[in-house]
């Protein structure tokens, strides 16, 4: 409806993008990132093969492919674990310094409207004579 009406008026209409949050899939149901996490752990179990022993290389390939995948998959209140392990480095490398500072006194943005109390005004009150004299002057003009 909108857009037929936007079209009669001479106005372009543009598609808003959508779910821009959401990583594309660029190898098969994979991001380039789980990708990337899973292939460096299988590379590093395959050149560990030819370094370690059977039985101690199978138990620490369980736990590369273990952290490849957690690295690759999991997530904690929308974030990735490559992200949440970085920020817990910074937090404990960063020094924590925790300083006082006076809070700032609320100023009023304006101030409160003043209600000026008027004194009432003092009516003076005409004589019988001064009351026709101003009639007269009112008639002649």
């Amino acid at each position: 409806m909108l857009a037929s009406l936007a079209n009669k008026i001479g106005m372009t209409t543009f598609q808003v993008p959508q779910f821009i949050d959401i990583e594309d899939k660029i190898i098969g149901p994979l991001t380039l990132r789980q990708f990337l996490f899973l292939a460096a752990a299988a590379v590093l179990i395959f050149i560990l093969n030819s370094f370690l022993e059977f039985w101690l290389w199978i138990i620490i390939s369980i736990f590369i492919a273990a952290l490849g995948f957690a690295f690759a998959f999991l997530k904690f209140n929308g974030q990735y674990l490559p992200r949440v392990v970085w920020n817990g480095f910074k937090y404990l490398i960063r020094p924590r310094l925790y300083v006082w500072q006076r809070g700032m006194v609320k100023k009023p943005v304006f101030k409160p409207a003043q209600i000026k109390k008027e004194k009432p005004k003092e009516t003076k009150r005409l004589s019988p004579e001064e009351l026709s004299e101003l009639a007269k002057k009112l008639n002649k003009e």
